[in-house]
């Protein structure tokens, strides 16, 4: 959900969409695909139009990339669902240009994740946006459900933690790599 906020707020309402999903099957990466497909609905200039399996691999992610580019011209933003996607999708951008086939428009990146080179391309700005999770937070809240758990205390069986958008505006003034 947080992508689709992001994208909505990054393109004013107006986008021709790409998803690029890790697995078609992972019920995470499925989640992350109807959350943002719930958040993006009722935005009348938001289209989707092609969602591709990347087999959760930067090279994979990076050549359904390139075939998303050239199947749908107008195509003008990513969403990367899993933490190697927006990668692979940085790196097609990149083979491009020493190719010299870039886009004649740089499509926005929305990707998952914090790895140090998806903060190292946030900052950079080739990466426009990524959804952050909080492992800490996970981590801590397991303990505390087992836990009450092992106490006898009933627990819900779905508990959901905190993510947070992270843009380029975000990331102290020296980099965030």
């Amino acid at each position: 959900f947080q992508a689709g906020k992001a994208l909505i707020e990054l393109s004013r309402g107006e986008a021709i969409v790409g998803i690029v999903t890790g697995s078609l099957k992972a019920a995470n990466l499925k989640e992350r695909v109807r959350g943002f497909m719930d958040a993006v609905k009722r935005e009348s200039n938001i289209r989707i139009l092609d969602m591709q399996d990347s087999n959760i691999s930067r090279i994979q992610s990076a050549a359904v990339a390139y075939a998303m580019m050239n199947e749908h011209p107008k195509l003008d933003t990513f969403f990367g669902t899993s933490a190697l996607d927006a990668l692979g999708i940085a790196q097609m951008l990149e083979d491009a240009k020493k190719n010299d086939a870039e886009p004649l428009r740089k499509p926005r990146i929305i990707g998952f994740d914090d790895l140090p080179e998806t903060i190292e391309l946030v900052d950079k700005g080739v990466i426009d946006a990524t959804v952050v999770q909080q492992p800490y937070q996970m981590g801590t809240v397991g303990v505390e459900l087992m836990l009450d758990y092992l106490k006898g205390n009933r627990i819900v069986t779905v508990y959901n933690t905190d993510a947070r958008v992270l843009r380029k505006s975000d990331l102290p003034e020296d980099g965030g790599g």
